[in-house]
């Protein structure tokens, strides 16, 4: 499993305008990347326009709620991510740096 944060991501929280403008969502909350910035690890696969769904089993239905959890998680955590792309729904695993 690789090991990684996701510190050097643009996110954004699905709200009513946001939910409005786009297609294909299975659920009006999530989290949406972005962007990588600048010299962002690539040892998270995500990608632009992935949605945050879950965060080991506790949806993500704000940005700050996805920031609590990851908060409370120590380095060397296993972290399960559902997201949404490009219409599918999968999960990705890493350990907590």
């Amino acid at each position: 499993m690789p090991s990684g944060r996701l510190s050097g991501r643009v996110l954004v929280e699905i709200d009513a305008n946001i939910a409005a403008q786009a297609k294909g969502l299975r659920d009006l909350w999530g989290v949406i990347v972005l962007a990588r910035t600048a010299g962002a690890a690539g040892d998270v696969p995500l990608q632009p326009r992935d949605i945050i769904r879950s965060l080991n089993n506790q949806p993500t239905v704000s940005l700050r709620a996805l920031r609590e959890m990851l908060k409370g998680l120590k380095p060397g955590a296993p972290v399960t991510l559902q997201i949404q792309r490009d219409g599918r729904l999968m999960y990705v695993s890493f350990t907590l740096d």
